[in-house]
């Protein structure tokens, strides 16, 4: 950002930047930030210290437990409503029931209109099984 000074009155003025599509709310985190500590809590399954010691050793960001816990509880509201269509959307398509032998074991899927939910603890589908082989 760049002040200017004013010719008439020699009066300093910043102009004020938008930065709405950056940073949620009053929040000092941008979307990227917010991300990037989602993805560590959820996919990387990092507890909040490792988060934390991640972003200062790679970013020299300083941020504390508790804001890192306001970050992942303004992604979860954020994504709520996505999550509550989504799940209306599967509860309300008819359901199918299969069972196919894996290996050793028998596998249970189920699927719910478009969507294929496996019971846990079972690999994911692999092409020859999309196919029918």
């Amino acid at each position: 950002m760049i002040a200017r000074c004013c010719g008439a009155c020699r009066k300093r003025i910043i102009p004020k930047r938008e930065l709405s599509d950056q940073v949620v709310g009053k929040s000092r985190f941008g979307v990227k930030l917010m991300s990037l500590i989602a993805d560590m809590a959820t996919n990387c399954r990092m507890p909040h210290r490792t988060i934390h010691r991640a972003l200062n050793g790679w970013y020299g960001l300083r941020v504390s437990l508790g804001e890192i816990s306001q970050v992942l509880h303004k992604v979860a509201e954020g994504g709520k409503e996505a999550y509550d269509d989504l799940l209306w959307e599967i509860r309300g398509s008819p359901v199918q029931t299969r069972t196919k032998p894996v290996g050793a074991k028998m596998v249970s899927m189920v699927t719910y209109g478009a969507f294929l939910l496996r019971r846990p603890g079972i690999c994911r589908e692999t092409r020859a099984d999309q196919v029918g082989w």
